[in-house]
């Protein structure tokens, strides 16, 4: 499909422009990742040229392989499923704001850096990983709550 900005030339055709749906999971930074059962899952972008915006609605319900928290290991907490590859030239990593959590980040009880982590895509990977943005480090999977809880967020990247 070719949208024409400005005018009819071929100057001012876009033709690289697509929107679609794709289905996040929490995804193989966590153990036991193929377990997990989710209320909601839902990814929508739109690739206009070599960008690529997305927003992920993710809430997980449940892990069929044990109960309570689903996610108990200290492996990074992985959102596998973006519908293209992130860039594989330098400098060009990818990121987003949350836009709602309602406690997903935190299994601590207590007020803390990691509710305020960001998404983060690195270079040449088609997932997001989330860092404190006091520590830099990477989110673990138990250092979070997921179960029942809602994660929304935005995501900007290039391919």
């Amino acid at each position: 499909m070719s949208i024409f900005l400005g005018g009819t030339g071929a100057a001012n055709e876009l033709e690289d422009y697509e929107e679609g749906t794709f289905t996040p999971t929490i995804g193989s930074g966590y153990s036991y990742a193929n377990t997990i059962t989710y209320a909601n899952q839902t990814g929508h972008y739109t690739k206009i040229g070599n960008v690529v915006y997305a927003q992920i609605y993710i809430q997980p319900n449940g892990n069929s392989a044990h109960s309570g928290n689903i996610m108990e290991d200290g492996n990074r907490l992985q959102i596998d499923g973006l519908p293209f590859s992130s860039s594989n030239v330098n400098n060009s990593e990818g990121g987003g704001y949350i836009h709602y959590q309602n406690g997903f980040f935190d299994n601590s009880g207590t007020a803390n850096e990691d509710l305020h982590a960001m998404p983060w895509i690195i270079r040449n990977t088609n997932y997001v990983i989330f860092h404190n943005p006091v520590t830099g480090g990477q989110l673990a999977g138990n250092k979070t709550h997921p179960t029942n809880r809602y994660l929304i967020f935005q995501l900007r990247y290039f391919v």
